[in-house]
């Protein structure tokens, strides 16, 4: 079989696309991934991306293309075009649409210009983040996406209800228990994630009695950081508690008052597993999500996730069990729950423990492949 997956950038192809699509090679199939740079991949960067992105399968391609829809550029014209003749010339018998404003366009050319199987992949439902008209248009544009597939797969319980309640003609497709392909697991050992911990802290610089906080994220209001850096100033803190923000970098604050808090801005980490093993706490207080990958790769790390009571990533967090939940946007509760956090060594050990134990299905050895499977065998 021949299969296109149609992605917004390079760093999401690639984290959550790519597992999928080497499942698909190692098969014997021929995959392409188009996709545009990332916001921190120029262009050079990409296509040296690019060559990498295979891992030498010759059935597995990356094309550098922008079709992003999200604001006017020339090269727009340029990269229509040469979808539009990739469309009529590969013969594609499956093609997948990932994400739900990127999709709407690609579909329509795909359904006019190609006999392909047309799939679209929700990853989560934007208009739950908004209100009145603009929660309007998204809602319509997920209806858009539905009509013009064959096929609607998701990442959870949460945002197949959500698509049903926009389209009650949809079924979508889950692959439980969720998540766009797994994630990678660290280890399946609870007892052996403590050495790994220990490590971590060394070489970050933090000591064994130090109470880290880390968000992980881009410096945005949608993922609750504003929020959480208000709540850290009320969280009864002592010189051993510390706030690590990962993805944001220091350009992108005002941030006098960081070092007195105890705030650190690390930037944009590629592989961040060595933060959350380091981390006590993973807190990112959003308001609105797909599934939330960041708590899942956190409880894999032995790192307590706190995220929003919102529909999503509370799939995997279940307040009291495997994390602990907040109300967007309620910066009080927000700083209280921190704070019961960092002063409850036996509570963070047994949320830890529970987390970790029940990440251990999302694997990502064993989702990718059902994924992959499932989308060669839909009629």
């Amino acid at each position: 079989m021949k299969i296109l997956h149609v992605t917004p950038d390079i760093n999401f192809a690639n984290n959550f696309v790519r597992p999928i699509c080497l499942q698909q090679a190692k098969m014997g199939h021929y995959v392409k991934v188009i996709s545009t740079s990332a916001y921190y991949i120029d262009g050079k960067k990409a296509k040296e991306f690019a060559c990498k992105f295979s891992e030498g399968n010759p059935n597995l391609e990356l094309e550098i293309l922008n079709i992003r829809l999200r604001k006017f550029e020339w090269n727009l014209i340029k990269s229509y075009s040469t979808y539009n003749k990739l469309l009529k010339k590969e013969n594609f018998d499956i093609i997948v649409f990932h994400t739900t404003l990127d999709s709407t366009l690609p579909l329509m050319l795909a359904k006019i210009n190609s006999s392909a199987k047309r799939i679209y992949f929700n990853h989560g439902v934007p208009a739950l983040g908004y209100k009145g008209i603009l929660k309007g248009i998204l809602r319509l544009v997920e209806k858009i996406n539905i009509r013009l597939s064959n096929h609607v797969f998701t990442v959870g319980k949460g945002m197949s209800d959500e698509l049903k309640n926009i389209d009650t003609m949809v079924q979508p497709i889950l692959i439980k228990p969720g998540s766009a392909c797994g994630i990678k697991l660290l280890t399946k050992d609870f007892s052996s994630l403590q050495p790994l911990r220990e490590t971590a802290r060394k070489r970050l610089g933090f000591s064994e009695k130090d109470k880290i906080v880390i968000y992980v994220g881009r410096p945005v209001k949608r993922k609750g950081l504003f929020d959480l850096i208000e709540a850290w100033k009320l969280v009864e803190r002592s010189p051993k508690h510390h706030l690590l923000l990962v993805g944001p970098n220091n350009d992108e604050f005002e941030h006098s008052e960081f070092e007195k808090l105890n705030i650190k801005t690390v930037g944009y980490i590629k592989d961040i597993a060595e933060y959350y093993l380091c981390a006590d706490v993973l807190c990112v207080p959003s308001y609105h999500e797909g599934l939330g990958y960041t708590y899942l790769e956190a409880a894999s790390a032995g790192c307590v996730p706190v995220s929003s009571n919102i529909i999503g990533p509370t799939d995997f967090v279940i307040a009291g069990l495997t994390g602990l939940t907040v109300t967007p946007g309620d910066i009080r509760a927000i700083a209280k729950t921190l704070t019961n956090l960092l002063l409850n060594d036996g509570e963070r050990a047994r949320l830890s423990e529970n987390a970790f134990s029940s990440v251990i299905k999302y694997d990502q050895e064993i989702i990718a492949l059902q994924i992959a499977q499932k989308f060669l065998t839909l009629s």
